[in-house]
């Protein structure tokens, strides 16, 4: 084993041999034939039956069956098995199964083909249905992230660049109380709402529906695990289940945040499996400023776990990132450039922690959504566990959505009272979005009745209330106003009249739209205009002249008429820079500077309240990677809760600007150069960067075939993403202190009365500036006229 260390010191403790796994004998005895597949537990006092049967059951969508498989036949020459089938359509479709036995798990390869008349399958009861030889006891379910490197598979991808987390397994426990062994039911696909509610009743079936089309054909993998104890990581299960020759586990047990001055410790547990070649773990530590700050390499010779602790002590603050693999042992293709069996990434946050503190009505700095629902989705954190990260970065407000019903249960109000206590021991205010849909006109009564009931029991937690979210893409400003708004605000200001009423958040702000609503009086019945100005991928400055999806003018436009109708504030209840992989998508290091960048353009032209969206990656429903669904990477952490340097950035930005007021826009003597004063009795905070330097996706001409492969620079998330700074000189009468967004401080000395500055797109925290020139307007007014 070697070790080098190069900023700051890092301990590896001798590597600790686990228990070897077993070889042969296999954990479980399968059997097949007429009567289907049955799995039973190897256990020291005999077989253990579990499964009496797995089978694919098909519904149409009226709920009425249409085939469902029954008998496992002998392997054919291929290597797979017919399957018999029962049912009304089952002799319009086919089932091949593809066992692979090996010591641990069944590999199970399902192919489905229907070839009948074209109809709609049900998607909640078409799925496998495990055949309990006895009701579980219990079940949970994990998905381990993948961190896939991109290698073409797919045209979005940028060759070379650094891995992105996927989605590979979704491991389904199941168990039978103590002492007995645990199956895990790995699926190739992942179901949200398996074992939903926590209901373990539902644990036998899983849900895996076919395309309305014929001819109609799927292929579903299926890995069963029987193993003696409960608990083995699902990482672990995925090098089997993939056929991968080791596996490769990142402990943590003491999270993913450090405080300054505090160690950051984590272990790595590899091993090679039964029967594969040797190979070796490789690890790196790299802070945000590329320094290497801790390696080290292991030989994994035997199948037998190595447990490696490391500790690396960091002087700074900012982002950790690992990067471990696992390669081919040393020699075996002599002058080739090895290609990683495996890659683990992780990351780590160094950063203070904030005392609690009753919520501050008065801040910007927002969220407009968190996963945290357990109760309903059992592989989600909980809410203390979201909330504490989120309390540690400065975060004020929590948009939260709630459905609006006539009756709501003992066990409902219990439920938004104990998450209103939650937020507010986090320090952390409620805004209400209520409802998402239009009701229609014989329907409004009965929602006025709901928002009634709605209101009774959020009286007392939140009096922000908004109606709807997003229906201007879909409705008209008159039918919103009249069928929503306008029934809505009414029984708002009888039942509570201290509230203050939003507008849904406008999807995108159309400006045809915008003027629709203020001619049906819509304005003039809230006290808050919200919107979410949608520009992903381009940058928040960046503006062409057309007013659609740039983030400029649908601010101006909102501003604009607010002001029109006396004191009515905007919030920004959604925005956000997502970090997908895609050729089109952003780098989290831009995504850190976009955050930072609107949050101050924001306050500077006179927003109230900005809500970024959202906390983790992911959606409501499913804490899961899906890196081909752009909705899954809005997140500022990971879907394991580890920190993008968004957060890092949020932190650092709330810690300087909490409780300042944004003077206006600096003149900095060029327009791509943005500089905001925020000022907090004699204390004055300037935040500066350069937008000469863009991202490529904001270029003119965009996507040429020249930038295909430089669209997501930099190609790895401790590499610099800006590397054409602008030196400029300002007044200073003395030392000047600069803050980076990872919250560095470093001291500038003056020459002359002036210090010199070097701005890039990632902005600077500056205190000690001297006089500088207020801009009229932050941006030039002709730029936005029609």
């Amino acid at each position: 084993m070697t070790t080098r260390c190069f900023i700051g010191t890092v301990l590896l403790l001798a590597a600790a041999a686990m228990p070897a796994a077993s070889a042969a004998p296999a954990t479980y005895r399968l059997a097949t034939g007429p009567e289907g597949l049955r799995l039973a537990a190897v256990t020291p006092d005999g077989d253990r039956p579990l499964l009496n049967g797995l089978s694919f059951e098909a519904a149409w969508a009226d709920g009425s069956p249409a085939f469902a498989t029954k008998g496992v036949g002998p392997t054919n020459e291929e290597g797979a098995r017919s399957v018999t089938l029962e049912g009304p359509a089952a002799a319009d479709a086919a089932v091949t199964l593809r066992i692979e036995e090996r010591p641990r798990h069944l590999l199970l390869t399902w192919r489905i083909t229907y070839r009948g008349p074209k109809r709609e399958f049900h998607g909640w009861t078409t799925g496998f249905r495990c055949h309990f030889a006895a009701p579980p006891t219990s079940a949970s379910t994990d998905t381990p992230i993948l961190w896939r490197r991109p290698t073409g598979a797919y045209e979005w991808e940028v060759v070379g660049d650094t891995p992105y987390p996927d989605f590979e397994w979704q491991f389904r426990r199941v168990r039978w109380g103590s002492g007995a062994p645990e199956l895990v039911v790995a699926t190739d696909w992942y179901d949200a709402d398996w074992i939903h509610g926590g209901n373990v009743e539902r644990a036998s079936y899983h849900r895996a529906g076919l395309p309305a089309e014929s001819p109609a054909e799927v292929v579903r993998r299926m890995a069963i695990f029987v193993l003696p104890e409960a608990g083995e990581p699902g990482e672990a299960l995925a090098a089997e289940a993939s056929g991968r020759p080791a596996a490769l586990v990142v402990e943590t047990p003491h999270g993913f945040l450090f405080e300054p001055g505090t160690p950051v410790t984590f272990a790595l547990r590899a091993r090679s499996l039964e029967g594969s070649a040797p190979c070796r773990l490789v690890w790196e530590v790299w802070d945000y400023y590329g320094e290497r700050v801790a390696s080290g390499e292991e030989p994994l010779r035997e199948p037998q776990w190595r447990t490696v602790p490391v500790r690396v002590s960091y002087p700074k603050r900012g982002m950790l990132f690992l990067d471990a693999r696992l390669l081919p042992a040393a020699g075996e293709v002599p002058g080739a450039t090895l290609a990683p069996l495996h890659t683990r990434r992780a990351t780590f946050a160094v950063l203070p922690r904030r005392p609690a503190s009753p919520p501050r009505l008065e801040s910007p700095f927002g969220l407009a959504a968190l996963i945290a629902n357990p109760e309903l989705y059992p592989d989600q954190p909980r809410l203390e566990e979201v909330l504490s990260l989120v309390q540690r970065i400065g975060v004020r407000w929590l948009r939260t959505g709630f459905a609006l019903k006539a009756e709501l249960t003992s066990e409902e109000q219990q439920a938004i009272r104990r998450r209103f206590s939650l937020l507010k021991e986090h320090g952390i205010a409620l805004h209400a979005q209520l409802g998402t849909g239009l009701p229609k006109p014989e329907e409004v009564e009965g929602m006025k009745t709901a928002l009634r009931a709605t209101l009774g029991v959020l009286r007392g937690l939140s009096n922000h209330l908004e109606l709807g979210n997003e229906l201007n893409a879909s409705v008209s400003a008159k039918d919103y106003v009249e069928r929503l708004l306008r029934p809505s605000t009414e029984v708002i200001r009888k039942e509570l009249p201290e509230a203050r009423v939003f507008t849904m958040g406008l999807g995108g702000v159309q400006l045809d739209w915008l003027r629709e609503l203020e001619a049906c009086g819509g304005l003039e019945l809230v006290d808050v205009l919200s919107i979410h100005p949608g520009s992903f991928p381009k940058a928040p400055e960046m503006f062409n002249g057309w007013r659609g999806w740039f983030f400029p003018p649908q601010v101006v436009d909102a501003l604009a008429a607010a002001r029109r109708h006396g004191k009515r504030d905007v919030w920004i209840t959604e925005a956000y820079s997502p970090t997908g992989p895609a050729r089109l998508g952003l780098d989290v290091r831009t995504s850190a500077d976009y955050l930072v960048r609107t949050y101050v353009i924001s306050l500077a032209l006179g927003v109230k309240v900005i809500e970024w969206y959202q906390f983790q990656d992911g959606t409501w429903y499913a804490q899961c990677p899906k890196p081909t669904d752009i909705e899954h990477s809005f997140g500022i952490v990971h879907t394991d809760l580890s920190p993008k340097p968004a957060y890092v950035a949020f932190g650092v930005m709330t810690e300087k600007l909490e409780g300042f007021r944004a003077l206006g826009r600096l003149d900095l003597g060029a327009s791509d150069l943005y500089g905001v004063r925020f000022a907090r009795g004699d204390r004055v905070v300037d935040v500066l960067w350069s937008y000469r330097e863009k991202h490529e996706v904001d270029l003119s001409g965009w996507p040429p075939e020249r930038y295909a492969h430089r669209s997501r620079l930099p190609l790895e998330p401790w590499q610099q993403r800006w590397v054409e700074a602008v030196r400029v000189k300002l007044p200073a009468a003395g030392a000047v202190q600069v803050t980076d967004l990872m919250g560095n401080t470093t001291t500038v000395k003056p020459e002359g009365r002036a210090v010199r500055l070097e701005l890039s797109g990632s902005p600077l925290f500056v205190e000690g500036l001297g006089k500088l020139r207020l801009q009229k307007a932050f941006w030039n007014p002709e730029l936005f006229a029609e």
